[in-house]
């Protein structure tokens, strides 16, 4: 029998899709492939990817493979089709097809015209490829991280997740690693897109741009697609039941409301929620992954160890992948230099990078020279953190602030009966899950805790906060509906009823600073326990019936060795002051509230 054409072959096996024939790309790799053309080559000479063409060509094949019966490959195609045409001549009606010369026209110049079209039209469009990763970062210097990538392998190719969750705080590496991932497991999957939703991408958006791809590379894609999200979202899951794609959403923070507790959708975003839901529930054969800062509800809910849907909780970078980090950005210093480093950034990788930066740019590369000057939260890293503290809730703002003040462990009743204003337990336990989805706290044993880089940032905010209060910088553009002295109101400097440990650390870090502070601005202790003596009678005018602003001050007022002999706090509340240095027979404490000082 002689050779057929690639036309001929077209033409033959064109009655076994009847419905919706071959795509455009799908025809191109035939025809290319018969006349042994490799996936390389095919890419070159036709401006493709050639991922991308090797994706068509799979599917390509599975298409084949099911119409004719038998295993169809690259490797075996033509005698594939030589076995179907003698079997149509032993009965079918093929064999009056290919019994007979065929005359086709020669189209292939056309043909190339036609899809050099196509590919220009889909530039213009901005269609995603198979391999749609134009928007992944370069992982190039990728380190660390083996035991993760390790598990999420596991989970996405041996146990089927469909739904998987990376979480973890502002520049721990989800990008990152995600990317790697994406570049390790791609081969496994018919397709694969990234897309980072820090541009704004609306769910029915992002349907569309999945949809409008399917359109012109799946030959069973229906010509239009529903308007009504609900329908829609059930549209896209039976592609991805179909056909096995990965897909990574990377920066899901971004449909988060700010200024809320984790859950609370973006106007325009919500339909997220029902993407997320349906992702979780619903059975199918692919894998969507996002990346974000907070754990979504609708995953919370889903997630399991033995289940489908997955939360990984991204932590730092050991200290060998922090160290090689740092010496690629050729800072020196000791084994024992480098570990501090990696501990104060909590081995967090964007912020290792950029106070290596700053060791370059003002510490001569020497790593000890920074740890000299024991500031860690310097301007990059603090913008980075505040990316994050702002999107928070007032209620977990005070949480956080209360944690950084206690220093130790702290159980969800001792918090009760810290917060002031005071908050119900149940919005207290709501916000402390928030805080935790977030991964900006920890709950262990002894109660809720920080690590050491947010503690550390948060300790700077309260010295901050407590100077401009004490300065009245606070004051200048305070609206009328918030009070005066908000944060010396509300939380306290020190608290003299904590254990010595705990109460070494606020004067450590939180009194010595303020103080020093202060100093600078007002010259001498003098005109300090001035300046806070003013501020007394401010309260008293105002009379402020509880908080610890009162306790605040006599404490400082006694760091500076201030004489309160005939002061007068008569009817205020002097809580967690430390009045056991001083003559209480000379001070007014008349219907003073004592409830948290110690006297003696």
């Amino acid at each position: 029998m002689p050779e057929m054409t690639p036309d001929e072959v077209l033409v033959l096996l064109t009655p076994l899709f009847p419905s919706n024939g071959l795509s455009d790309t799908q025809e191109l790799v035939l025809r290319e492939s018969w006349q042994g053309k490799s996936y390389q080559q095919i890419a070159q000479a036709f401006e493709y990817d050639t991922d991308y063409i090797k994706g068509v060509g799979s599917q390509l094949w599975k298409l084949l493979s099911q119409s004719l019966g038998k295993p169809v490959t690259k490797t075996n195609l033509h005698s594939a089709i030589n076995c179907y045409v003698y079997q149509s001549k032993q009965g079918s009606t093929q064999s009056e097809i290919v019994s007979k010369p065929l005359t086709v026209p020669d189209c292939s110049s056309c043909e190339k015209k036609r899809i050099a079209e196509r590919v220009e039209l889909q530039k213009i469009r901005d269609y995603p490829n198979a391999y749609h990763l134009t928007a992944a970062i370069d992982v190039s210097f990728f380190y660390g991280r083996s035991t993760e990538l390790s598990t999420l392998k596991h989970w996405i190719l041996e146990e089927h997740c469909r739904l998987i969750a990376m979480v973890g705080m502002v520049g721990i590496g989800k990008t990152a690693l995600s990317v790697k991932l994406t570049h390790e497991i791609k081969q496994q999957f018919e397709f694969v897109f990234y897309y980072n939703l820090n541009t704004g991408l609306s769910c029915s958006e992002l349907l569309t741009e999945i949809f409008n791809y399917c359109l012109i590379n799946l030959p069973l894609a229906p010509p239009k697609f529903s308007e009504r999200i609900e329908v829609k979202i059930l549209q896209f899951i039976e592609y991805l039941q179909h056909h096995k794609c990965l897909i990574i959403l990377d920066g899901f923070e971004a449909v988060f409301q700010d200024g809320m507790l984790t859950g609370h959708y973006r106007n325009g975003y919500e339909d997220y929620r029902k993407l997320l839901q349906q992702l979780g529930e619903i059975n199918h054969q692919s894998c969507i992954v996002i990346t974000s800062r907070e754990t979504p509800q609708e995953i919370a809910v889903l997630a399991g160890n033995t289940l489908p849907v997955r939360v990984l909780k991204l932590k730092g970078l050991d200290f060998e992948a922090g160290e090689i980090i740092l010496k690629l950005k050729e800072i020196k210093g000791t084994s024992l230099d480098y570990k501090k480093l990696v501990t104060y950034y909590s081995g967090n990788p964007l912020l290792l990078k950029i106070a290596a930066t700053s060791i370059q740019d003002l510490f001569n590369y020497s790593i000890a020279k920074f740890i000299q000057e024991n500031k860690i939260i310097f301007n990059g890293i603090r913008a980075i953190l505040d990316q994050q503290f702002n999107q928070l809730s007032e209620l977990e703002k005070k949480i956080m602030y209360w944690l950084t003040i206690e220093s130790k462990p702290v159980s969800s009743t001792q918090l009760v009966e810290d917060l002031f204003p005071p908050v119900s337990e149940p919005a207290l336990l709501e916000s402390l899950e928030s805080l935790q989805r977030r991964s900006l706290i920890e709950k262990k044993s002894l109660g809720f805790t920080q690590d050491y880089l947010i503690r550390a940032y948060i300790r700077e905010r309260i010295i901050e906060h407590f100077y401009q209060d004490l300065t009245g910088e606070n004051h200048k553009n305070t609206p009328r509906c918030c009070p005066l002295f908000f944060i010396l109101q509300n939380y306290p400097i020190f608290k003299v009823t904590a254990s010595d440990a705990v109460k070494n650390y606020q004067i450590s870090a939180f009194v010595k600073p303020l103080i020093q502070k202060l100093l600078v601005r007002y010259k001498s202790s003098e005109d300090v326990a001035e300046k806070l003596n003013l501020i007394l009678i401010k309260l008293r005018e105002i009379k402020i019936p509880y908080g610890y602003a009162v306790g605040n001050l006599i404490n400082l007022l006694c760091f500076l060795n201030t004489d309160l002999s005939g002061a007068d706090f008569s009817g205020l509340s002097l809580w967690e002051a430390d009045l056991r240095s001083l003559n209480l027979e000379q001070m007014n404490l008349k219907y003073c509230d004592l409830s948290k000082s110690v006297l003696v």
